[in-house]
């Protein structure tokens, strides 16, 4: 349970504590401060390890494993991950040759973007699109098409070379000893003067939209005598649906994503 909370609080720090120009990132210090049960993994060469290594800091990167063996003992492992990117195995030669001068454990991991290989093309189109640029662009942001979620059978070929990484990987559940209660979404509540029930505010602006929508959308083009019928066919499908939505008590849910749109 501790280490939950610990898990928890360190999530919140990393999204909480930083200036609007930074990515999420949890502090060095954060981490020496809440890090009873937790494990904890050195990561990709997207990381922070990655990122040293890449600027020539080896020796900063060697201070931190022993920092991190020195506070975290048997629950500090080096990641080694193959897909393939380009540079990952001078950053894997590097990672086993650390793991070997202070004792590090090592784990076989693999990072998944896209569940099958099929879809890495897919997913280079999505990454330009983030990044505002195009696929026939050479000096861009670019994975091999092995982020795919691996079988057991295709990780064990993998990593056949490196047994103890294997191992580390299928023991690693067992350390896991905290599985989270199942609880009750907790949803949010609005704030408003206008009325005080909310599901009664629902129906209200609900009605509202749909008669702006029929008059500007559907009643001009529709013959006049089928104008009631379609009108009592639309009024249908609405209750229906604020009727399941108040049962699942989400009224105050879409009335707070109605006030974000109308913002928008």
């Amino acid at each position: 349970m501790e280490g939950y909370k610990n898990l928890i609080k360190l999530s919140s720090k990393s999204f909480l504590e930083i200036k609007d120009n930074e990515e999420p990132h949890c502090k060095i210090e954060d981490i020496e401060n809440n890090y009873k049960g937790l494990i904890l993994l050195s990561g990709s060469f997207d990381g922070l390890i990655g990122k040293l290594f890449f600027k020539n800091l080896s020796e900063e990167i060697f201070l931190l494993f022993k920092k991190f063996k020195k506070i975290f003992t048997d629950n500090f492992y080096i990641e080694i991950q193959r897909h393939g990117d380009d540079g990952e195995k001078l950053f894997e030669k590097f990672l086993l040759n650390t793991s070997d001068t202070l004792k590090l454990p090592l784990i076989a991991t693999h990072e998944v973007f896209y569940l099958e290989k099929e879809m890495h093309e897919a997913h280079d189109a999505y990454l330009c699109v983030g990044e505002k640029t195009y696929v026939n662009v050479k000096d861009r942001r670019k994975y091999t098409n092995e982020h795919y979620l691996k079988t057991s059978e295709e990780m064990c070929k993998l990593f056949q070379d490196l047994p103890e990484a294997l191992e580390n990987n299928i023991n690693f559940p067992l350390r896991i000893s905290y599985r989270p209660r199942n609880s009750s979404p907790v949803l949010p509540n609005i704030q408003t003067d206008k009325i005080k029930n909310v599901d009664d505010l629902l129906i209200k602006e609900t009605e509202e939209g749909l008669k702006e929508k029929l008059d500007e959308y559907v009643f001009p083009y529709a013959n006049q005598k089928d104008i009631n019928a379609i009108r009592k066919t639309y009024n249908n499908r609405l209750n229906h649906e604020i009727s399941i939505i108040s049962k699942m008590k989400y009224s105050s849910y879409f009335l707070i994503v109605s006030d974000y749109i109308k913002w928008a």
